[in-house]
C-alpha cells in the first residue's frame, strides 16, 4: 500500500511517500506520489480522562456513550473525535476505558492545509501516537519516548500498541539554541519525574529520537538521572532507503505511517463511510467469483467477471435501485435467499444499539444508569433502563422528577412503564423504566 505521509505543525510541515508492508516501509519520494494521505497534526490540547460504561460490542454506541459520560469536558457546541482503551472491567455492567478527545475542528483544518479531502485521507491522528511504532519494535514493556524537532517536544509513554502517558510542549521562538540542551532536560526531567513517581509506571527503556538525538550532552543527563541507557532508533529497522539522518527528521511522517486505524482520529461518519467501500470492492469481487461459477458453472464464467463486477457494485451503492437487476440474474431458489438477507438488514437500522440510543437520547443526559437491556424482534422492541441518581437537596431531587417527566413526555413513540423508589433523607432516586414499542 503507498502512503503519503505527513506530519503538521504549528509552523512546520514534514512529508514523504512510502510503500507500507505490514510493520515495515520502504521510501517512494519525499514528494506527494499517493493519494492515500495519512496525517498526524501537533494538538499540545488533547483532552486526556477516563470513562466507565456498559459493556457493548457496537462502535457507534460506544462511543456514544463514552461522549455522554465525559461531555462535562468537552467545549459546548463542538464536536470532537475520540480514542479509547480498554483499562479493566469494573465489575459485570461496567468497563473503564482510558479516553483521548480533540475536536471535529482539528481535522477539518489540518486536511484543509494539506490540500486534501475526507475522500482521500486514510487516517488523521496526532503526532504524540506516531511515537508508539517507533517504542513499540524498542521493547514490548512500557517505554518512555522523548522526541524534539525546531518547534516542539513530544513525550509518550506506552507498552506495545497502548499509551500510557502523552505530552506535547511548543519550544518558544525565545529558546535560543544555545539552550535547547538544558529546555530539553528540564522538560525531560519534569515528564519522566511525574510518569515515573505520580503514574507509577515502571519504565523499561527510554528512546531519545529527532533533533535530540545528536545532543550528546542531553543524552549523558538523561541517563545519569534514570539510570538507562538511551536507545536511538535506527533507520533500518523501520524503513528502507532512507538514510539515519533522515529517519531522524522524518521520524514523524514514518511513525504515522506505521499507525493502525485504533489510532484514527477521523470523525466517525467518515471512517463509516470508508469502511463500507472497503467492504464493497471485496464484497463485489468474491461475490462476482461465486455468482459467476454458480451460473455458469463452467471456465468460460470467468470471460464475463468484469461485467458481473461492475453490475455488483452498482448494487453496493446504490443497492435500492439496482437490486431487481441483481435477482434477475440469479436463480429463484438463490433470489430468495439474497431478498431475505437485504430485508433483514432493513431491518437492522430500527433494531441497532445505536438508533435505540439516539431515540432515548433526552433520558441518557439525566439518568446515572446502572444497566440497559435491549430486546429485540422483527415486530417490536423492548429497552429496560435501571439508573441511580444521587442529589446534594432536595429541590434538585425535585427538579430531576420533574425533568424526567417532561423527557419522557418527549418520547411518545413508546409505552412506558416506571417504578421509583425516591429516599428523601438521603436525596436518592432510584428508576426503573421499561419502553416498549411495535416496529414496522
Amino acid at each position: 500500500m503507498k502512503i503519503y505521509s505527513v506530519s503538521l505543525g504549528s509552523r512546520i510541515r514534514k512529508g514523504l511517500t512510502v510503500k507500507r508492508q505490514k510493520d515495515w516501509l520502504r521510501y517512494v519520494s519525499f514528494d506527494r506520489k499517493s493519494n492515500n494521505l495519512y496525517l498526524s497534526a501537533f494538538y499540545p490540547e488533547i483532552i486526556y480522562t477516563t470513562a466507565s460504561v456498559p459493556p457493548v460490542e457496537d462502535v457507534e454506541t460506544l462511543e456514544f456513550l463514552i461522549k455522554t459520560r465525559i461531555s462535562g469536558l468537552l467545549e459546548e457546541g463542538k464536536e470532537y473525535s475520540i480514542l479509547y482503551f480498554k483499562k479493566e472491567e469494573i465489575s459485570e455492567t461496567e468497563v473503564l476505558y482510558e479516553v483521548y478527545a480533540v475536536p471535529e475542528e482539528l481535522y477539518y483544518s489540518s486536511i484543509s492545509d494539506t490540500n486534501s479531502t475526507p475522500e482521500n485521507t486514510g487516517l488523521f491522528t496526532v503526532d504524540v501516537f506516531a511515537l508508539i511504532p517507533v517504542s513499540e519494535k524498542v521493547s514490548s514493556d512500557v517505554v518512555f519516548h522523548f522526541y524534539t524537532d525546531e518547534e516542539k517536544i513530544l513525550v509518550t509513554v506506552s507498552k506495545e500498541k497502548t499509551p500510557l502517558y502523552t505530552r506535547a510542549v511548543q519550544i518558544p521562538e525565545s529558546i535560543g539554541e544555545e539552550n535547547l540542551t538544558n529546555f530539553y532536560y528540564e522538560n525531560f526531567n519534569l515528564t519522566y519525574m511525574f510518569a515515573y513517581q505520580n503514574k507509577r509506571l515502571d519504565i523499561s527503556s527510554i528512546v531519545i529520537s529527532g533533533k535530540a538525538s545528536g545532543d550528546g550532552e542531553f543524552l549523558s543527563l538523561v541517563e545519569n538521572l534514570s539510570g538507562l541507557k538511551p536507545v536511538i532508533p535506527e533507520a533500518k529497522d523501520y524503513i528502507g532507503g532512507l538514510s539515519q539522518e533522515d529517519f531522524m527528521e522524518f521520524l514523524l511522517p514514518v511513525g504515522t505511517a506505521l499507525l493502525d486505524e485504533n489510532f484514527d482520529l477521523t470523525p466517525l461518519r467518515y471512517r463509516k463511510s470508508r469502511a463500507v467501500s472497503k467492504i464493497s470492492r471485496r464484497f463485489a469481487a468474491i461475490l462476482g467469483i461465486i455468482t459467476a461459477a454458480a451460473l455458469f458453472g463452467t471456465w468460460s464464467a470467468y470471460s464475463k467477471m468484469k461485467e458481473l463486477e461492475n453490475k455488483i457494485q452498482h448494487l453496493t451503492t446504490r443497492i435500492s435501485a439496482k437490486e431487481k437487476r441483481l435477482l434477475s440474474d440469479i436463480p429463484p431458489d438463490r433470489a430468495r435467499y439474497y431478498t431475505s438477507v437485504l430485508e433483514l438488514k432493513k431491518q437492522t437500522y430500527d433494531i441497532s444499539p445505536l438508533t435505540v440510543f439516539k431515540k432515548i437520547y433526552p433520558l441518557m443526559e439525566i439518568i446515572e444508569e446502572n444497566q440497559i437491556k435491549i430486546y429485540s424482534d422483527r415486530k417490536s422492541q423492548r429497552i429496560e433502563i435501571t439508573g441511580e441518581n444521587r442529589f446534594d437537596s432536595l429541590s434538585r431531587m425535585v427538579a430531576f422528577q420533574e425533568e424526567l417527566n417532561n423527557r419522557l413526555k418527549q418520547l411518545s413513540q413508546f409505552k412506558i412503564t416506571r417504578k421509583m423508589n425516591i429516599d428523601e433523607n438521603n436525596y436518592t432516586v432510584k428508576t426503573y423504566l421499561v419502553l416498549e414499542r411495535k416496529l414496522n
